[in-house]
């Protein structure tokens, strides 16, 4: 009891068997005063057959007991009514204390003595025997009722038997003897028949009540045995499980400082589990910082990237314009190039023709020259003829100076023809010129219009690109809006973690406590399986 209050002391707990202890303490206090009375009850268990024989012994002896006393009363006052003589008296007194003291001095040698029913029942039929032969009343047959009630108490069989043989047997030798005396008529004979019947039933039935109560008694000592082994088997049991119980036990306790160290270990983790949080917490704090100054930073990003957007498309529409502009430009000096080359083609043919009046000319120059000639001659000849030649010689004249003229109009035309082949020549390098500016401005135009288109591919890749660009500040705005949730989700998690943290520690605390209890209470429990065991 002492440990227990200390272990209940050390652990401060309340144990639930604590009051059980008290009243064990007091039972320990006032065994002093009781401990012969709880002797003598275990003694007279009477399951125990020896117990059972010495309160069958206490029990016939005080009921022969209370009848020998009774009948030698009674047989006083026959004594002082004159009924019975003092030494008649005296017989049955010592018929009624003789086995009374005999039966003592063997209940005191040995209380579980068989021979104690023998010596009641020989004493009783020896005093029945001397009263039923000296009395003057029929009555006196009711005595041997009296010691078949008090000594149905043994269940003996075989004492009964003798004990109703013997009072059939005497009774009837009585009623011989009042029939040899003439004294069997009227009311005595009644009486004798009364007598025979009542103890002839009074045997009959208690030796029926005897068979059946040794029958019941048998099947209750099969029981008994029965059960006895049942209870040395549920001890056994008993023992083994007190043993197995303080191997679990011990076990247990093993077990439980093994937890109280996960349990520490535990509470240490969650302990800095949560500075940890706490520090993610913070951090959590900062990057949702971060993450909505992101967010703010990707929305100017996207007004960017639509005003972006909104300009190269505007720029990729100018190109479209500029792109079919430079196309009827091409046209145009692919158009103004085929002119070129047909004037080109007129003027070759202007100077050829120019050749050909040159050529031409050069012939009426010499014609004019034979002319000339052949009007000299003519004059020549004419002036020989005189004035017969003289018509001939005007015609000659006229033929000179038409000679003269044509010279001088073919020098003239010829001239023109030369300034005419100058400018058809001047022109004609002009337009080879112009041909050749035509041709590189073709090529300009060619190498713009391939720029306009490349710059239209390329405006046309800035605006897939700024599509691609838009659509992945989209992807990073919802994103980043995923990660806003997420992160408003871990810090919801978080959260909970503390608070799952901070009460896992509070049960962390609640469980050492507990763990100290059971501890406690199985430092008792092995107590009590120890006194179990003993």
């Amino acid at each position: 009891m002492a440990d227990t209050e200390d272990d209940a002391t050390l652990y401060n707990v309340r144990l639930p068997i604590t009051n059980q202890h008290i009243k064990n303490n007091k039972r320990k206090l006032s065994c002093g005063k009781r401990g012969e009375n709880n002797m003598q009850k275990a003694q007279m268990d009477l399951s125990i057959t020896q117990n059972a024989e010495i309160s069958k012994n206490r029990t016939a002896m005080t009921g022969v007991f209370i009848m020998n006393f009774v009948l030698a009363i009674a047989y006083v006052l026959e004594v002082f009514k004159n009924a019975r003589s003092i030494g008649s008296y005296m017989i049955i007194a010592f018929f009624c204390i003789l086995p009374c003291v005999w039966a003592g001095i063997t209940y005191y040698r040995r209380k579980d003595a068989a021979s104690i029913r023998y010596i009641l029942g020989v004493g009783f039929s020896v005093l029945y025997g001397y009263i039923l032969f000296t009395a003057t009343s029929d009555l006196t047959f009711c005595y041997v009722i009296v010691a078949f009630v008090i000594l149905v108490v043994y269940v003996d069989f075989r004492l009964l038997m003798t004990l109703g043989t013997y009072a059939l047997g005497i009774n009837l030798i009585r009623i011989a003897m009042l029939a040899i005396q003439g004294r069997l008529t009227g009311v005595v004979l009644t009486n004798a028949e009364i007598i025979i019947a009542c103890i002839i039933l009074t045997f009959a039935f208690v030796l029926m009540a005897i068979s059946k109560i040794s029958k019941i008694n048998q099947a209750n000592i099969q029981k008994a045995n029965q059960e006895r082994v049942q209870s040395e088997a549920l001890l056994q049991t008993t023992l083994n499980v007190a043993l197995a119980i303080t191997e679990n036990i011990n076990t247990a306790m093993g077990e439980t400082e093994v937890l109280k160290e996960a349990i520490d270990t535990t509470q240490h983790n969650t302990e800095r589990l949560s500075d940890e949080v706490n520090v993610s917490a913070e951090a959590i704090s900062v990057q949702k910082q971060s993450t909505e100054k992101i967010n703010s930073y990707i929305r100017n990003v996207e007004s960017s990237v639509y005003s972006i957007t909104e300009d190269v498309q505007s720029a990729e529409g100018n190109l479209n314009t500029g792109n079919q502009v430079m196309k009827a430009l091409l046209e145009q000096v692919k158009i103004s190039e085929t002119s070129n080359e047909m004037v080109t083609q007129k003027m070759t043919d202007l100077k050829e023709c120019t050749d050909k009046m040159q050529n031409i000319m050069s012939l009426i120059s010499s014609i004019a020259n034979q002319i000339g000639l052949l009007s000299l001659n003519a004059s020549i000849e004419a002036a020989r003829a005189g004035d017969a030649g003289r018509g001939f010689a005007v015609v000659a004249s006229e033929i000179s100076n038409l000679s003269t003229q044509t010279n001088t109009a073919t020098g003239e035309i010829n001239t023109l023809i030369d300034d005419i082949v100058r400018a058809v020549e001047d022109v004609t390098e002009a337009m080879n010129t112009l041909l050749e500016c035509n041709r590189l401005q073709n090529q300009y135009v060619d190498s713009t219009a391939e720029n306009y288109s490349q710059i239209r591919d390329n405006t046309q890749n800035i605006v897939n690109q700024v599509d691609v660009l838009r659509k992945a500040v989209d992807d990073v705005l919802d994103e980043n809006k995923q990660v806003e949730s997420g992160i408003e989700n871990v810090a919801n998690v978080t959260q909970k973690v503390m608070d799952s943290a901070a009460e896992t520690l509070e049960n962390c605390n609640m469980n050492l406590q507990s763990i100290a209890k059971v501890a406690a209470i199985m430092n008792i429990l092995t107590k009590e399986t120890a006194k179990l065991q003993n």
